[in-house]
């Protein structure tokens, strides 16, 4: 589905607390789900993508697999994520022949841009990025059934080919934990975690649907039309 991102309606879709760099006309996968507040930056939405409220992205974000990302994460400029598996024993090592969801070729019925309702969904991802989640500058993360535990921490230029648990800090090529995140109590500390366990439980944040482009005719019309 193509969707042109105009001034216009990321205006409006700032209001509602989603924020974009996005320019131009774009392919948009039909699994792609947004919890708002959150700042997407300039993704790839050609894949199937999850990211919670208050998170953040930043640029240079290269998602080459299906990938899910909790609430609260802090991500910085330069992540890639790439699904780096090929068949060696097939006709053809093309994921053309492996893959019932190659760039959308195979996946052109009519769907929904955003899923209407905040249920969580039954996809199998690539990558799941659970809460609270620190990426530094550059990080890789290859391959597939990957979950990077929730609080963990990846340091900058880290290659991640495999789990990381939940508070671990990992570094390094491959990555590797060096030691467990430790949370250190202070004064603010209860408001904040009275704060944190809010977020991180409640299932009624907002959700973008395709009602927010009914607003604007012409760019609906040409997404109708785009089937």
């Amino acid at each position: 589905m193509e969707i042109r991102f105009t001034k216009k309606l990321k205006k409006k879709l700032l209001k509602r607390g989603f924020h974009c760099i996005i320019k131009g006309k774009i392919q948009v996968s039909p699994d792609v789900k947004f919890e708002l507040p959150c700042d997407i930056g300039n993704v790839n939405l050609s894949m199937p993508l999850e990211v919670g409220a208050y998170t953040y992205i930043g640029a240079g974000f290269d998602n080459r697999a299906s990938v899910k990302i909790g609430r609260l994460c802090s991500v910085a400029t330069g992540l890639k994520i790439i699904n780096a598996n090929h068949p060696m024993d097939t006709v053809s090592s093309s994921p053309f022949f492996s893959s019932n969801d190659f760039y959308g070729w195979n996946k052109l019925h009519q769907s929904k841009i955003f899923v209407e309702n905040p249920e969580k969904s039954d996809r199998v991802f690539d990558v799941i990025i659970e809460d609270d989640v620190w990426i530094g500058v550059d990080v890789k993360i290859v391959g597939s059934g990957i979950t990077i535990g929730k609080g963990a921490i990846l340091g900058a230029g880290a290659i991640v080919t495999k789990s990381v648990a939940p508070y671990n800090i990992v570094v390094g090529i491959p990555a590797k934990p060096i030691k467990t995140r430790k949370i250190k109590p202070y004064s603010m500390q209860k408001d904040h975690q009275k704060i944190f366990d809010e977020i991180v439980s409640k299932n009624d944040f907002s959700i973008l649907t395709p009602q927010d482009f009914q607003k604007e005719a012409r760019l609906w019309n040409r997404i109708i039309n785009s089937f």
